[in-house]
């Protein structure tokens, strides 16, 4: 089992994250060995800012549709995908007012 990281455009994250994509349409580039029951580690890429948001998920590839077929696009995979798990953003960190740090003793 491989895991591959992979960038996820917010509107595709959201709805692999809410279930109703279950689907990844992915060139053979970013994935040359992908088999079935590898993991895809998908993070949450915001293109509009260039940056990711922190938020990302796994997926497990349950199917990959054999090629070629005359409704792909050579060079990219087709898999179908079964939800794992969220990883939360990670949360700022809280920020203490220096007048209000507590000074230690020396």
């Amino acid at each position: 089992m491989t895991t591959y990281t992979l960038r996820s455009y917010p509107i595709y994250f959201a709805a692999t994250v809410s279930g109703a994509k279950t689907h990844e349409l992915r060139s053979e580039a970013d994935l040359p060995q992908v088999a079935v029951g590898d993991v895809l580690l998908l993070q949450e890429y915001d293109p509009s800012k260039s940056s990711y948001t922190g938020a990302s998920c796994k997926v497990r590839v349950t199917y990959i549709s054999p090629g070629p077929q005359p409704w792909l696009v050579p060079g990219y995979t087709l898999m179908s995908t079964r939800w794992m798990s969220m990883i939360r953003k990670p949360r700022a960190p809280k920020r203490i007012p220096v007048e209000t740090m507590p000074i230690a003793a020396s």
